[in-house]
């Protein structure tokens, strides 16, 4: 009687056993599609915010194409003490040009305006680091002229204080322009000549032929490579990078 109730009580939960797994594998087979149909979704999204990431990248090159074209007579006069335009910037900046530059106090600049840029003013420990002026002109040969004869001195002075001239970069523009400072200064420092073409590359004259880089990481890399001491300045990840590595967040 004992061993008969026994069998019966084994088959039964062996019964709910199956009974439990038939239920798993079902859950489990259930699962396996859901997960399937997201993983398509998943790579569908992935393949239209890559389109979208590729759109967006070519709107910001239209447009910073746009704003570069609009400041193209336009240039930038740094390290001018705070103050020092008096009561007119246009009046201070012809003065300036003329007396700095050299330039016939009959010649016609055509400055159609002139102002400090948009940010507060320095204060404190940061007097030293004063506001850029913005010098417009009616025209860009009068400005490519301007910038000539300053690059032509290369060092110009106001008062004994060193002023620097230079394009009115878009702020993306000058950002990038920046990140070529580490490489700069190393070429500075071997009196290898360079410069920098818009809107953001640089140019170096090797003894062994002239190289232009389009980007800070591939101008210090190659440089690392020629033997010069510069820090390799590892890229970044495009969003495009993030989205294949699965790192992009939104």
């Amino acid at each position: 009687m004992e061993i008969r109730d026994f069998r019966k009580d084994t088959k039964k939960q062996l019964n709910d056993i199956k009974s439990e797994m038939i239920s798993v594998n079902q859950k489990i087979a259930e699962a396996e599609v859901r997960i399937e149909k997201m993983e398509d979704r998943v790579q569908n999204l992935e393949q239209v915010l890559n389109k979208v990431i590729k759109v967006v990248h070519q709107q910001e090159n239209k447009l910073l194409d746009h704003e570069g074209r609009s400041r193209r007579e336009n240039l930038r006069i740094y390290n001018v003490p705070e103050g020092a335009e008096g009561s007119s910037m246009m009046d201070f900046v012809e003065k300036l040009l003329w007396d700095t530059l050299e330039i016939n106090p009959t010649a016609e600049l055509d400055i159609e305006g002139a102002h400090q840029a948009l940010a507060p003013r320095p204060a404190g420990d940061r007097q030293d680091k004063p506001r850029s002026i913005i010098v417009k002109f009616l025209r860009y040969k009068v400005k490519e002229e301007i910038l000539r004869r300053a690059w032509e001195k290369k060092k110009v002075f106001l008062n004994g204080r060193l002023i620097y001239f230079d394009q009115d970069y878009p702020p993306a523009v000058l950002q990038r322009r920046k990140e070529y400072a580490e490489a700069k200064r190393v070429l500075k420092q071997k009196n290898i000549r360079f410069h920098t073409p818009f809107p953001a590359k640089l140019r170096v004259f090797y003894e062994d032929g002239t190289r232009l880089y389009q980007t800070a990481e591939e101008a210090t890399m190659d440089m690392k490579d020629r033997g010069l001491p510069v820090s390799v300045i590892i890229p970044k990840e495009s969003l495009a990078e993030q989205l294949s590595q699965g790192r992009f967040i939104l």
